[in-house]
């Protein structure tokens, strides 16, 4: 996924308040992908966003997603 669709969905989540699901490239100490960060964003700024109370780097994202 794109960093200009992963910032225009966070934004969009932040603006309309839509919960999301968020995959991160970074991988556990066994190498497996880390559980997904889902919530709300709660603040976002060039590159950073606060998603349930966790600061992600933007660059870090792998995958994002609305949950209905």
């Amino acid at each position: 996924m794109s960093q200009k669709d992963i910032r225009a969905m966070l934004m969009q989540s932040f603006g309309e308040h839509r919960k999301v699901s968020v995959q991160l490239k970074e991988l556990s100490v066994d190498s497996d992908v880390k559980a997904d960060i889902v919530g709300f964003v709660e603040g976002y700024q060039e590159d950073t966003a606060i998603i349930s109370r966790n600061l992600v780097l933007i660059e870090d994202i792998n995958h994002i997603e609305f949950i209905e």
